[in-house]
């Protein structure tokens, strides 16, 4: 019996040995935890990023600049997205397993020069019935070194006839960033901070009072919406027959850079700037 057990024992140990062979070292599993992802400049320049899965995002932000060749000292400062359709932007909480094998686009808060201390301007006026009707819109957006804004928006019309007349103005001023538009491929101005607006409107007398109800009011009323589909205040029924009044509200607002870049068409042509 005794002989028995030995042998059975033996038989044990001897299965058991392969699995214990087997076991991954420590080694093994420190390579697993070690992910790499890529990184992209709008430049074309790129590289790759390797750190540990359960590392953050902010912990690795040094190596993200070192694979890019930026200066760390400087301090730089940028906003990274996921080069896909949706171009989700990569939070500093996000850990790195997140991001493993993806591609990653950084954009540098450098104040590029194409918009930095630029002005970008537009305006627009459309005169009917050799001037007795008339809607014009102007639009002026200046960009600061050191990532302050001021915007404005002035929107136009009046009717003689009728002694109808509509005035709107958007003041705006806070601060800018660049963003990421994956679907375009295309740098995003992005305001945002406090905005004033200020509506006046006056009619004087009843608006196409013809005794004789020629109907012409509603052809002129949708000439009049198509003028201001890009208005920046659109007229309500809130704002009253007669009104002034000034609001002050949060304000953002967006450009992408092939938008403000475009050459203006002309005073009395819309869009351009």
């Amino acid at each position: 019996l005794k002989v028995h057990s030995s042998a059975q024992r033996i038989h044990q140990e001897h299965q058991r040995a392969p699995a214990l062979s087997q076991a991954p070292s420590p080694t093994h599993f420190a390579m697993a935890s070690q992910v790499s992802f890529q990184v992209t400049l709008l430049s074309g320049a790129e590289g790759n990023v390797t750190a540990d899965a359960s590392q953050k995002v902010l912990e690795v932000r040094s190596k993200i600049l070192e694979a890019l060749n930026l200066d760390a000292s400087r301090g730089e400062a940028f906003s990274l997205f996921l080069d896909s359709a949706a171009g989700e932007e990569v939070k500093d909480d996000w850990s790195i397993a997140e991001i493993s094998g993806r591609s990653i686009l950084a954009v540098v808060q450098s104040e590029p020069e194409w918009c930095t201390n630029k002005r970008f301007s537009k305006s627009y006026v459309h005169g009917r019935r050799c001037g007795m009707e008339e809607t014009s819109e102007d639009v002026d957006l200046k960009i600061y070194a050191g990532g302050t804004f001021s915007y404005s928006n002035k929107h136009h019309e009046h009717d003689a006839e009728c002694g109808y007349a509509f005035d709107s103005s958007v003041t705006a001023t806070g601060q800018w960033k660049l963003l990421w538009d994956a679907s375009d491929k295309s740098e995003v101005l992005q305001l945002t901070g406090e905005s004033t607006t200020h509506v006046r409107r006056t009619i004087s007398r009843g608006c196409y009072s013809d005794p004789g109800g020629s109907g012409d009011e509603d052809d002129e009323d949708d000439e009049d919406d198509e003028d201001d589909e890009d208005g920046e205040a659109d007229q309500d029924e809130s704002v009253g027959r007669n009104c002034d009044r000034t609001t002050t509200q949060a304000f953002s607002k967006s450009f992408l850079k092939a938008e403000l870049m475009k050459p203006e068409k002309g005073r009395h042509q819309k869009g351009g700037w």
